[in-house]
């Protein structure tokens, strides 16, 4: 019978086709970066009409009988009444089966029971349809993955709310076992206490469910082998989804930047754009403002002598126009031409043919055979009479 209800709760609580598609439809790193901001500033106001902080809220405010407030049927016909009116979502709820009714409130119950609003839980399952949805379809598994990140995150129950809003369907699917184990996978590295923790979250929610608990140790490990400890706790504050990365890139923009910009791992941790920003970016930059005479690359024999150069974060962590004007100090139509020559150059045939030393000799064969000869000489090579007789 058990099985039996949650496939009814899992057919009756679907949305139709006209409510509006999910926030993020793939997990990559630009979808990510392009809804964190939103995040931070939408998802986190209040859900009164409170305007002090300077940011528009996303719900407005309600007025909800007194019945409408106490877990039970009531309130679920408000929520599904608002979510029709709206036609923001289609539910299709079987009012005669009080067994399933009874499971798809328990999600709700138990937020109340933890000191959440029953005004707010009827804010945010009209507004975000989603997010009721999953309450309602998979409410045991969404309740255990709140928990954890209540508990671990030390995020107010309306918080979480609303960061299910967004990330619910991915954070259940990973379940929340996997939820803890990722936390505390951060948690060694030196992230801090649990409210670190959560600020971490909010700034990157991808890092609990787009990589799998084996990947963030691998990628850790990897980092070990060029950043101290301290270094590599400080970085993943300043720049967490550097954790998100492939470790051969990883190692190939440190590779660069240590030994060709001969910069240490302290000029990391100041800087938050180099995981994000591509090699050849970089590359472009240095070989940018080495052109310009704004950058001198250090002695390595005499590291006791400083050159005044700019840091990495001015040079990686500032916009087009602040690097051509203020670092490269050009004008910025300067900088343009450069990257368009470059780029030009780049996808163009190669100037020249990397010849290994033990080709060379058969290098200088191929090309003396290539030379044309003058019209006055023969050529008398044994092979090519052979073929003409």
């Amino acid at each position: 019978r058990e099985e039996m209800r949650r496939s009814v709760i899992s057919l009756c609580t679907r949305l139709a086709s006209t409510s509006r598609p999910r926030p993020i439809s793939t997990i990559t790193y630009q979808s990510i970066k392009k809804c964190a901001p939103t995040v931070c500033l939408r998802w986190y106001s209040s859900p009164t009409a409170d305007h002090s902080d300077g940011i528009e809220c996303r719900y407005e405010a309600e007025v909800y009988s007194e019945e409408e407030l106490i877990v039970g049927e009531r309130m679920l016909r408000r929520i599904v009444g608002e979510l029709k009116e709206r036609k923001t979502g289609d539910f299709i709820i079987p009012w005669h089966d009080a067994d399933t009714i009874k499971e798809i409130l328990k999600p709700l119950k138990q937020m109340i029971d933890q000191g959440v609003q029953p005004s707010f839980i009827l804010s945010v399952c009209i507004n975000e349809p989603l997010l009721f949805s999953l309450l309602a379809r998979r409410g045991e598994v969404a309740s255990r993955v709140m928990a954890v990140l209540v508990q671990s995150c030390r995020m107010p129950y309306e918080d979480v709310c609303k960061f299910m809003a967004v990330y619910g369907e991915e954070l259940v699917g990973e379940g929340a076992e996997a939820v803890q184990g990722r936390l505390d996978r951060l948690s060694s590295l030196g992230v801090g206490n649990e409210v670190a923790m959560g600020r971490l979250i909010r700034s990157c929610p991808a890092l609990l469910f787009a990589v799998s608990e084996s990947s963030l140790g691998a990628m850790a490990e990897a980092m070990g082998a060029f950043f101290s400890r301290k270094e590599i706790s400080s970085i993943i504050q300043k720049c967490p989804h550097s954790l998100l990365l492939n470790v051969d890139e990883v190692e190939a923009k440190y590779e660069y930047i240590y030994f060709q910009m001969c910069m240490e791992g302290a000029e990391f941790v100041e800087c938050s754009r180099w995981a994000e920003i591509t090699l050849d970016e970089i590359m472009a930059r240095h070989e940018f403002l080495l052109k310009c005479g704004r950058y001198t690359t250090p002695d390595k024999k005499n590291p006791q002598i400083k050159m005044e150069n700019p840091s990495l974060h001015e040079i990686l962590d500032s916009s087009d126009d602040h690097f051509a004007c203020a670092v490269a100090v050009v004008t910025k139509e300067e900088w343009i031409l450069y990257q368009a020559l470059r780029d030009k150059l780049a996808s163009g045939p190669p100037s020249f043919e990397r010849i290994k030393p033990s080709k060379r000799k058969a290098y200088e064969r191929r090309a003396k055979e290539a030379e044309p000869l003058p019209d006055h000489v023969f050529d008398c090579n044994k092979e090519k009479l052979d073929r003409v007789e």
